[in-house]
Parts: structure tokens; C-alpha cells; sequence
């Protein structure tokens, strides 16, 4: 069996980065966050914002009753693994320097995606 190319694209809501960029960008928890949390975001959202935002939901409580190892952890995944793989792909822009995330002409998109998919997938 052979992958074909869909030879049709709605133009309504296009994202700008190949398929298996935007599969890879969703496929995981804190990736997706990070699309959602950085295309609501009205400034650039910081790494530790995200990782404190993040922790939170995945710890199922409010940001002022995580541990300082709750946020670690998911800051440290963001930094070496989660960003910089969005960012390669075009999803987002990661300021190293500055530590923070912006979004690209594929962020907005591809939240709407997840969004799309939460809705369809409820339970």
C-alpha cells in the first residue's frame, strides 16, 4: 500500500507546514499545550509561563499549589525536547535567548485543529 497525497486543500484554514510536521506537532500532550497556549497568548508567552500553565493541567490543580518539581520537570522537557522540535518544524518561534514563544503562520491553525479534534472526541 502506497501514501497518496490529497490532491485538494481547503483553503478556509490552511496550515502551512507539511502533514507529518503537523502529526508530529500533535501527537504529543505538552506540544499540544503549547500550540494552544501560544495562540490564545495576546504577549509572548515565556518558558516558564508555559511550564507553569502546563504543570498545572497535567497535575490537575491551580498553578499556586505546584511544586517547584512539578514545574521543573515540565520546563525542562519544553526546553530540551518540545520547543526546539516545534519550532524546526515551523509551528511556533522559540526565542532561546529570551526564553520565550511566538507564534508562526501555522500556530493559529493548527489549534484550531486541536480544538476541532476535542470537540469530535468527547467522550
Amino acid at each position: 500500500m502506497t501514501a497518496t497525497t490529497p490532491t485538494h486543500r481547503d483553503s478556509k484554514n490552511p496550515v502551512p507546514i507539511p502533514v507529518e510536521d503537523a502529526i508530529a506537532a500533535l501527537n504529543n500532550f505538552r506540544r499540544r499545550q503549547v500550540i494552544l497556549l501560544t495562540a490564545d497568548a495576546t504577549e509572548m508567552p515565556t518558558v516558564s509561563d508555559l511550564a507553569e500553565q502546563i504543570a498545572a493541567t497535567e497535575n490537575d490543580c491551580p498553578t499556586d499549589q505546584l511544586t517547584a518539581q512539578q514545574r521543573k520537570r515540565v520546563y525542562i522537557s519544553l526546553i530540551q525536547t518540545h520547543l526546539k522540535k516545534l519550532d524546526r518544524a515551523g509551528v511556533i518561534h522559540y526565542h532561546e535567548p529570551a526564553k520565550a514563544v511566538a507564534p508562526t503562520e501555522a500556530t493559529a491553525p493548527l489549534a484550531d485543529c486541536i480544538c476541532a479534534l476535542h470537540e469530535m472526541c468527547r467522550p
